[in-house]
């Protein structure tokens, strides 16, 4: 029995730097119909207040306006494409579990005025050994306005003693993960593996962290970063819709970015004398390659990440938070994001950062890869032509003469962006600041 909570309580700070303040006023009126809309309580006015919830997000991420939280809320900043990524804590989290007594702690209530269909969740956490950390979360919905059941996204658990030597017997392909099975929850939830989804949208969520112990600690289970990304409802449609697709040039003087940048990081390939794995490290050996580009002197091999990593519970090594759990583990800082456009692909590269993207190929959309299609895989980019095409190591591959790649922007936008959500891992070196 959990006992000892902590809640968190803390007055909203600024995040102006993160804002686009000409967002706010150009959707007063939008901001105006969906308040109303919050108040219907018959059946008729429910059903309207849905279709002002759904047409809404459609209609701030393809224009780009962004809508404040409500004041009672733990304001986030607004979402102005597709997706929103913030962090939820300014200073460290510490918690002090007990044997027998877990300690936890408990954000407040994290609001958006936009419906949010999907959430994940990402975190750098210290952990002392016999210790233990979950992260939970908890959404209201939009029909009925309920509450659900804290729901696990992930946790931080000492790996198992050899994850890969219990691995099934597949052909090699580019990825072959097993399908795992979803959790449900009343109102439309349900937990896919890291992601929390709600085919019926909801506009505020909480977050959880418990920790327990079966030892006595020296030191408290302490989490540096506990990041939140969003999607709103419609987020694919509106990304599809605003592809830059159509472009010839970049601006990059319009958007103060370099023309081209480029990192060099030594490659890796997710190939492994065993074919029965090889399908499945795609995203193990991509932190790999990260934590050699971060970490250098840190001697992290695809195996060392794969076993950190891997997921027991589903049986896989593509757990995305705890693939960035990982590599904080080896030394190298990160976050979950969602990318809604490809200026902000280019400034998080020019920025310093590397980026592990997560794509979805069907046949004929991605040229030039070492494979035809694939249902998941990940890649590292790192830099960008003058063009805007992508400078990747693709680890599908067997050699680096064969996996540094150039993927055109156009199949970028469309396997990334679009297919994949634009979800990504993003790293930077620990002695720079994010």
């Amino acid at each position: 029995m959990r006992t000892n909570y902590t809640t968190f309580k803390r007055t909203t700070r600024d995040d102006s730097a993160r804002h686009d303040s000409s967002r706010y006023n150009s959707s007063h009126s939008l901001t105006s119909w969906f308040t109303a809309a919050r108040h219907f309580t018959t059946e008729g006015e429910r059903a309207l207040r849905l279709l002002v919830a759904a047409f809404v997000p459609l209609i701030i991420s393809i224009t780009g306006c962004g809508l404040s939280a409500p004041h009672d809320t733990f304001k986030l900043s607004p979402v102005h494409t597709a997706h929103d990524t913030q962090p939820v804590n300014r200073d460290d989290i510490l918690l002090y579990p007990k044997p027998g007594t877990d300690d936890a702690w408990t954000s407040q209530i994290i609001g958006s005025t936009l419906a949010i269909e999907e959430l994940i969740l990402s975190w750098n956490a210290d952990v002392p050994t016999g210790a233990m950390v979950t992260f939970e979360v908890r959404a209201r919905n939009l029909p009925e306005s309920l509450w659900t059941p804290w729901l696990a996204l992930g946790s931080v658990t000492p790996p198992p003693p050899d994850p890969t030597a219990a691995a099934p017997q597949t052909e090699h392909n580019v990825s072959t993960q097993p399908t795992p099975a979803k959790v449900t929850a009343p109102g439309g939830y349900e937990v896919d593996v890291d992601i929390l989804r709600c085919k019926t949208w909801f506009r505020e969520a909480q977050i959880r962290c418990v920790a327990s112990t079966s030892q006595t600690l020296a030191e408290p289970v302490r989490i540096t970063r506990l990041d939140l990304t969003r999607s709103l409802a419609f987020s694919k449609a509106a990304v599809a819709f605003r592809k830059n697709a159509s472009r010839t040039t970049m601006p990059w003087d319009n958007w103060n970015l370099p023309p081209s940048h480029q990192q060099s990081v030594t490659f890796k390939s997710q190939k492994t004398p065993r074919p029965e794995l090889s399908g499945r490290l795609c995203s193990p050996t991509c932190v790999a390659m990260a934590i050699g580009w971060g970490v250098p002197d840190d001697p992290a091999s695809v195996a060392d990440i794969a076993q950190a990593a891997y997921d027991q519970k589903y049986d896989i090594y593509g757990n995305w938070p705890r693939n960035v759990q990982a590599a904080w583990e080896h030394g190298l800082p990160g976050y979950i994001r969602r990318f809604g456009s490809l200026k902000d692909v280019y400034a998080s590269l020019a920025a310093g950062n590397i980026i592990v993207a997560s794509i979805k190929v069907s046949k004929g959309q991605l040229a030039d890869a070492p494979y035809d299609s694939t249902d998941g895989h990940l890649i590292l980019l790192r830099g960008y032509t003058e063009r805007g095409d992508f400078l990747v190591s693709d680890p599908a591959a067997g050699d680096a003469q064969s996996g540094e790649r150039t993927y055109k922007y156009e199949d970028m936008t469309q396997v990334w962006l679009v297919n994949g959500k634009g979800t990504a891992y993003v790293f930077w070196k620990p002695t720079v600041k994010p």
